[in-house]
């Protein structure tokens, strides 16, 4: 699915997409192939809410040069079946640029060993999860922001580098190595996960607020 400046798509049906063979890296205002869903240009609009599944070699969600780009998913599966590509690649997107994941599951890699959500070249994106199961790495560059909010029932299971995190009241977090939060908001729980060579995870917060559990692994 490609939507250029203004284009719009909307589905109330199954959205299964299916992407193989050798994905190629974006280069800037291009999707590159490989990518499941992409987005380049201002106000292009998804919303797919009959369910799915979405995977990849390469991305499977692309956000790229523009501004109030937004995609908004239910009942989907996404996964990308390369460490070598995000599951979400999101650059010079802002201004209002936003994703939406309900009652979805979106897997980096092999079981959430990859890279989950990619921003970079001045992106600004609200990244919202409401009963969505996330698996893997996040990262921002310094010059861009990722506010995550997750939501009723959400879970998140990687390292973040670093982002804006709130975390609802039933909804967690477990730390599976070494991350960065500028804002983090916990009213629900975060646990710090034991790895098999049992070394301990560091987490560093510039902002924390919230009343929420830590769950220390003490091994």
């Amino acid at each position: 699915v490609r939507l250029a400046e203004y284009g719009k798509f909307t589905n109330t049906g199954e959205l299964n997409i299916d992407i193989q063979g050798t994905a190629v890296q974006r280069t800037a205002g291009k999707c590159g192939t490989g990518s499941a869903i992409c987005v380049v240009g201002n106000n292009g609009a998804l919303i797919s809410t009959g369910g799915g599944t979405i995977k990849s070699t390469g991305h499977a969600i692309h956000m790229e040069s523009g501004t109030k780009q937004s995609i908004d998913l239910s009942g989907v599966n996404i996964s990308t079946t390369s460490t070598g590509h995000a599951v979400i690649e999101v650059q010079n997107s802002n201004n209002g640029s936003s994703i939406k994941l309900t009652n979805s599951t979106a897997t980096a890699g092999d079981n959430g060993n990859g890279l989950l959500i990619n921003a970079g070249s001045g992106s600004v994106l609200d990244f919202e999860a409401i009963n969505t199961q996330l698996y893997g790495e996040i990262k921002a560059d310094n010059t861009s922001t990722v506010n995550l909010s997750l939501k009723n029932s959400s879970y998140l299971k990687g390292i973040i580098d670093p982002i804006n995190l709130n975390i609802s009241t039933d909804s967690r977090w477990d730390v599976t190595g070494d991350s960065e939060l500028d804002q983090l908001l916990n009213a629900g729980s975060i646990n710090f996960i034991s790895s098999s060579s049992n070394t301990s995870q560091r987490l560093k917060v510039n902002s924390y607020s919230g009343d929420g559990n830590l769950g220390l692994n003490t091994y």
